[in-house]
């Protein structure tokens, strides 16, 4: 890599090079690599031959996708991670102004002897390493339901301190999302939008367990899954990743369309085929109230009855609002109830006492809540 004075007007060039050196004796291998590339050319020095490529579009098109599908070893693919961030920023034009230049010229500084050799070659840029979570997060008062959905787990994972009146279940190693937390949503899929995160965070998982996020190209793939997955990117990864494109959020209620991701892992596609329908299993509805659900005794003040109140039990599930047809689902599965729709959010309601005596109540008597929410059912 090699940063060259102009007389443009940024006053500086950037250009590229892929170079393979052997002693002069084989210098014949040196040129089968032009026919095995299908560019390049030869030089000599001294008691030396080079196999030299410096076009840039022969980089991008033949020599970066070689070594992304058969992976540099060692040392040496750290520099190749560099060679093709420097690659993208060229791509992008960046190095034609006067930051994209600075962030090549950085990563020269470092690349091949200049390296310290202290570089840890999973970050990202300077201060990022890539790292998959699964996080459940409830109030301090469910930490032992945590501690359930961890043993649940087979004891992967670990459960934090309080923070902020919460407490998290996480899963951050790599080898135990894939051997216990993809298996489990992949047999037991979520019905709500929030399959559409997981659809992105396991295609990411995937990505990793590949290998992909070690280069160049699979880590911008990551970055772009990662601006659609749940809140999108922050701010710092804005500014460090400028030409992150999001990939289209996955449509759940039309899963054969085009608008899903690109998806490499066919067995994802057979765990989006789940969710065709939203047809409610009791054991899955009861866990979902233990989350999402309220009981709510109404004491509200009236002049028609002697003791001056009027007393009602009122069940109520809220979500987002583009969960909206799950909450509609409720309404066949208990029969009872109905759905209303605000700006943001919907709630499906059962006022009716009738209806809460009969068909709510002996449900979860049947299927119990679990966690503090499991008091607030039996009040």
């Amino acid at each position: 890599m090699g940063v060259y004075k102009t007389t443009t007007k940024i006053g500086e060039t950037v250009k590229l090079v892929f170079q393979l050196n052997q002693h002069i004796r084989d210098e014949q291998l040196m040129r089968s690599l032009i026919e095995w590339f299908g560019c390049g050319n030869i030089s000599k020095y001294e008691e030396a031959s080079y196999y030299r490529v410096a076009k840039f579009s022969d980089i991008c098109d033949k020599i970066i996708p070689f070594f992304n599908k058969y992976q540099i070893q060692g040392v040496k693919l750290q520099d190749y991670l560099d060679f093709c961030r420097a690659a993208e920023l060229m791509k992008s034009k960046s190095h034609l102004t006067k930051d994209g230049l600075e962030k090549i010229q950085k990563i020269k500084s470092g690349i091949n002897k200049q390296r310290p050799l202290n570089d840890n070659p999973s970050k990202i840029e300077d201060n990022w390493v890539l790292e998959p979570a699964f996080i459940i997060n409830l109030h301090k008062k469910d930490v032992e339901l945590l501690k359930l959905i961890q043993s649940y787990f087979g004891g992967a994972g670990r459960i934090g301190k309080e923070r902020n009146g919460c407490c998290d279940f996480t899963v951050s190693s790599l080898a135990q999302i894939l051997a216990v937390v993809i298996p489990h949503f992949d047999k037991y899929p979520l019905k709500s939008q929030k399959l559409a995160d997981y659809l992105l965070f396991r295609e990411v998982v995937m990505m990793m367990k590949r290998k992909e996020h070690l280069t160049a190209l699979g880590l911008q793939k990551i970055i772009n899954i990662r601006a659609t997955l749940n809140k999108g990117l922050t701010p710092a990864l804005k500014e460090a990743f400028p030409n992150t494109v999001a990939v289209p959020r996955p449509q759940l209620l039309n899963l054969h369309s085009a608008q899903t991701p690109d998806i490499q892992d066919k067995s994802m596609i057979a765990c989006v085929e789940n969710q065709s329908t939203l047809a409610l299993d009791p054991s899955w509805v009861a866990g979902f109230t233990s989350g999402d659900g309220s009981f709510i005794v109404s004491i509200r003040a009236t002049e028609t009855l002697k003791v001056g109140a009027r007393v009602s039990i009122i069940f109520v599930l809220t979500q987002h609002i583009r969960d909206e047809l799950l909450l509609k689902s409720l309404v066949n599965f208990f029969l009872c109830g109905e759905v209303y729709s605000y700006v943001s959010h919907a709630e499906f309601k059962s006022t009716s006492f009738i209806a809460n005596s009969e068909k709510i109540l002996p449900l979860f008597c049947k299927y119990p809540i679990l966690g503090v929410k499991s008091q607030d059912f039996e009040d």
